[in-house]
């Protein structure tokens, strides 16, 4: 008979007299070992996103203002990122179309780049390597890289913001444009920081794949292979809508939370009552506390970003509140305004959380809270931490 084999399981016994803060701790570890994860190897990430003020509408001009205001703010709070977020391309998949009139029509991601890393700053750029929009050239030049149902459709890409299509990583000839892709992003445009989203787009489900006998495992493994060895050892590999165990051992940062949003609960069209996966703060910050024990064990958790802005209907102390789960579970720290328009009130917020301690908090009622919502965190502190401050009484 054939030997049924299954992927690997983790047993740990536990003194039921014993009271452990953080059994998961264990498992942890061991998947991170066994998957050669390094997530220590390349500092913190303290930076700005272009996201959630611009979203698609970004420019050259907003861009270079913004990376000059982070300049001068680098001795309060030391940005080291600067990352330039969707809405520079025409379509999802044209990653060379630049939008017309809006940034330098020669070397316009070179220049960028550049520009980021002479005021001190490590650049970075959004892609959605596997993901490409109905519209765009690619979507034309090759039907036959896009993914399929079982009844022969275009797969559902299940994005509450817009449908797209995901590019079959079973095919040699999609890895080959992504690792074009990435290796464009970092060799010829000069980039040190990649936000790749949508990763999950590479294994949609249906059996309209290149190589059906692929499991959808088995393709975001060797979607992510590919991505690494493209991207080389030494790029920051930010993972976005990712499958999260397929990622360690290749990812240095891994969003870990549904988008934020300038709202505490998601607003109408969205239901109010999807705390968990739609846009809003209250899910980001969830999804932060519960999934904390990961961080710098796999990789740095990256919360999303710190929204300052009075533009957002985020009031004082919901502002404050994310910058102290950010703080406290020690992750990536970004954030997303028009730097211009940041009152000193809401930058005060983050000049008092910076600098991040790397030290992640345990949530204590992690399993007991009734309404999935951590309330209760301890932080351990140093030896030297506990002495410095007993010095400064």
């Amino acid at each position: 008979r054939k030997p049924i084999s299954t992927d690997w399981a983790f047993c740990q016994i536990v003194d039921s007299h014993c009271y452990d803060e953080e059994a998961m701790v264990y498992y942890v570890h061991a998947v991170g070992d066994h998957n050669d994860a390094r997530p220590l190897e390349k500092g913190l990430t303290t930076g700005w996103c272009s996201w959630y003020h611009y979203y698609a509408d970004i420019s050259h001009d907003s861009l270079a203002k913004n990376a000059h205001i982070l300049s001068k703010s680098r001795s309060s709070i030391g940005f080291n990122v600067c990352l330039i977020d969707d809405g520079y391309m025409t379509s999802w998949g044209d990653w060379t179309s630049l939008k017309p009139g809006k940034f330098v029509k020669d070397g316009g991601m070179r220049v960028l780049a550049d520009a980021i890393r002479s005021k001190g700053m490590k650049p970075g750029v959004w892609l959605a390597p596997f993901a490409c929009d109905k519209g765009s050239d690619l979507a034309r030049q090759h039907p036959d890289w896009i993914i399929r149902n079982d009844a022969g459709r275009i797969a559902n890409s299940a994005n509450c913001g817009k449908f797209f299509y995901g590019l079959d990583a079973t095919n040699p000839a999609v890895r080959k444009h992504v690792y074009d892709t990435i290796r464009r992003a970092v060799r010829d445009w000069g980039f040190d920081v990649l936000k790749l989203d949508f990763l999950y787009a590479s294994c949609l489900e249906g059996n309209g794949k290149y190589d059906p006998s692929m499991s959808r495992a088995e393709a975001m493994h060797l979607g992510l292979r590919t991505i690494r060895a493209a991207a080389g050892c030494e790029t920051f590999i930010i993972g976005c809508g990712c499958p999260i165990g397929s990622a360690v051992g290749f990812a240095d940062g891994m969003r870990v939370s549904c988008d934020t949003g300038p709202t505490f609960v998601p607003e109408f069209p969205l239901p109010h009552w999807d705390n968990g996966t739609l846009p809003a703060l209250k899910g980001m910050l969830r999804n932060t506390m519960t999934r904390a024990v990961i961080g710098h064990r796999w990789w740095h958790n990256d919360p999303d970003c710190l929204l300052l802005g009075e533009t957002t209907s985020l009031t004082d102390d919901e502002v404050v509140s994310a910058a102290s789960i950010i703080a406290l579970t020690g992750g990536m720290l970004l954030l997303s305004d028009d730097m211009e328009k940041v009152s000193e009130k809401r930058l005060s917020v983050a000049k008092r959380v910076f600098p991040l301690t790397g030290v992640t908090a345990v949530p204590l009622d992690l399993h007991s809270t009734a309404n999935v919502m951590p309330s209760i965190l301890r932080l351990w502190c140093s030896e030297r931490t506990a002495k410095t401050a007993a010095e400064s009484k």
